[in-house]
C-alpha cells in the first residue's frame, strides 16, 4: 500500500475548498500534502489539486447561479408529503434541475394522491424563487444545507397544486414504486412496530414518532434511523446467514449483491453514509473478485474521489464528515476487539457532532456504546423477522418497546 491514492483524495478535497472558499482547512491540507507527498507523486497530486479547483470553481458559480428549472415537474411518489390538505414535494424539471415545492389541495386530489405509486407530473402554471439564505448568526441555514446535499436551490410557489400520474419511465421511478408498496405494507402493522421498521430500514419517520425522536436525539443515537452503513452492514449479514442456510455459494451471493446494492441507492433514502456504504461494498467485491490488491485504504480513497467530484460540499455536511471520519478510522486502526473499537469510533465523532449541534454530553458516549450493539444484535433482527413473519406473538414482542 502506497497511499499515493488517499494524497490524491486530500490533493482532490484541498483544490475544491480553495474553489468554495474555505481557504484554512484547504492550506492544513496543503501544508499536510507538502509533507507526505514524495518527488514522484509531485505530479499526480498536482494534477489532483487542479482538478479539484476546477471542480470548486465550477460548483461555487452554480452556487452564485444556479440552473433555473425548466419544463415540467416530475414528483417520485414518496417525494410528496400530504398534510392536512397541504402538499409538499422535491421533483425534477424537464432540464433536470431538482426543485422543491409546496401548496394546497383539494379533497379530489388529496384522495387520489394517497393511493397514488406512480410518478406525478405538476399541473398548470407556477412561480418559482430561490430558497432564502439564514438572515440570522445561528439560523440554521436551509438553503445551504440542500444545496450541499441535494443541489437544490429553488422553490417553486403555487396556492393550488394539481398533478396528474404517469407511468414509469425508467428504473428510478419503477422502484420508487415499490417503495410505495413497503409503506402500505408497513401501514397494516402495529403502532410501534411500523414505527421502528420504516425508521431503521427505510429512513422514514412519521410524526407520531417524534417523542421517540427526542429520545434518542437527548440519548446521542438518533443516527441509527439515518439509513448508512449499519444498515447496509446488518443486511449484508443476513443475506450471507440466509445464503448459508440454504447452502448458497458466496461467490453467487457477492454476484447478487452487485445487482441489489446500487437498487438500494433508489429504494433508501440517498444520504452520504448510504452512497459511500454501497460503493466501498461494490468497489471490495470487484476488487477481490479479480484480484486487483488495492487495499482498504485505496477503496476508500476511490470512493472518496467520486463522491467529492459528484458532491463537491460533501464534507462541509455532518453526515458526510461522520461517514468518512469513521470508515477511514476503520480502515486505518489495527485490528481488536469490538467494544474497544466502539469506544474509540464514538469519541471520534463526539467532536463533529458537537460542533453541527452546539451541544455535548459525555454521557452519549456511553449509551452509543451500550445501546447500538443492541440495536443491530437485537432490534433490527427482530424487526426484520417480525416484518417477514407478521404474526400477534412477534409483533406482540416488539410492542414491548413501547410499554418500556
Amino acid at each position: 500500500m502506497s497511499g499515493r491514492f488517499i494524497l490524491m483524495a486530500a490533493g482532490l478535497l484541498a483544490g475544491i475548498l480553495i474553489g468554495i472558499g474555505g481557504w484554512l482547512p484547504a492550506c492544513l491540507l496543503l501544508l499536510w500534502l507538502l509533507v507526505k507527498t514524495t518527488r514522484n507523486l509531485v505530479i499526480v497530486v498536482s494534477l489532483a489539486i487542479l482538478v479539484g479547483l476546477g471542480r470548486g470553481l465550477i460548483d461555487a458559480q452554480q452556487w452564485r447561479q444556479p440552473p433555473v428549472p425548466q419544463g415540467s415537474i416530475v414528483i417520485p411518489a414518496t417525494a410528496l408529503k400530504l398534510k392536512e390538505g397541504y402538499a409538499s414535494f422535491t421533483g425534477r424539471a424537464a432540464n433536470g434541475v431538482i426543485v422543491s415545492g409546496r401548496g394546497s389541495v383539494n379533497q379530489a386530489v388529496a384522495a387520489r394522491l394517497k393511493s397514488n405509486n406512480q410518478p406525478l407530473v405538476l399541473q398548470g402554471q407556477h412561480q418559482i424563487k430561490r430558497l432564502a439564505p439564514a438572515r440570522n448568526q445561528f439560523e440554521f441555514d436551509y438553503a445551504t444545507y440542500v444545496w450541499q446535499t441535494q443541489q437544490l436551490a429553488y422553490e417553486l410557489v403555487k396556492p393550488q397544486l394539481n398533478f396528474e400520474s404517469r407511468s414509469p419511465q425508467n428504473i428510478a421511478e419503477l422502484v420508487d414504486g415499490w417503495r410505495v408498496h413497503l409503506f402500505d405494507y408497513f401501514e397494516q402493522l402495529p403502532t410501534k412496530v411500523r414505527q421502528y421498521a420504516k425508521g431503521l430500514f427505510l429512513g422514514q419517520l412519521d410524526e407520531d414518532f417524534l417523542t421517540q425522536r427526542q429520545a434518542f436525539v437527548d440519548l446521542g443515537i438518533f443516527h441509527v434511523f439515518s439509513v448508512s452503513g449499519m444498515h447496509l452492514f446488518a443486511i449484508t449479514a443476513g443475506l450471507y446467514w440466509f445464503a448459508a442456510r440454504l447452502r448458497v455459494p458466496q461467490g453467487l451471493v457477492d454476484l447478487s449483491r452487485i445487482v441489489l446494492l446500487p437498487l438500494l441507492l433508489l429504494l433508501l433514502p440517498l444520504g452520504a453514509g448510504l452512497w459511500r456504504a454501497v460503493w466501498m461494498r461494490l468497489a471490495g467485491i470487484v476488487n477481490d473478485h479479480l484480484q486487483l490488491g488495492f487495499s482498504g485504504l485505496d477503496l476508500f480513497s476511490f470512493v472518496l474521489m467520486v463522491n467529492l467530484f459528484w458532491q463537491p460540499r460533501v464534507l462541509l455536511t455532518m453526515g458526510g464528515q461522520l461517514t468518512y471520519l469513521l470508515t477511514g478510522l476503520l480502515v486505518a486502526l489495527p485490528a481488536m476487539r469490538s467494544w474497544q473499537l466502539n469506544w474509540r469510533l464514538v469519541l471520534a465523532s463526539m467532536p463533529v457532532i458537537a460542533w453541527h449541534t452546539f451541544s455535548f454530553n459525555i454521557l452519549t458516549v456511553l449509551f452509543n456504546w451500550l445501546l447500538m450493539p443492541i440495536f443491530e444484535l437485537g432490534v433490527m433482527p427482530g424487526l426484520a423477522i417480525a416484518l417477514l413473519c407478521y404474526t400477534p406473538p412477534l409483533t406482540m414482542v416488539c410492542n414491548c418497546w413501547k410499554m418500556a
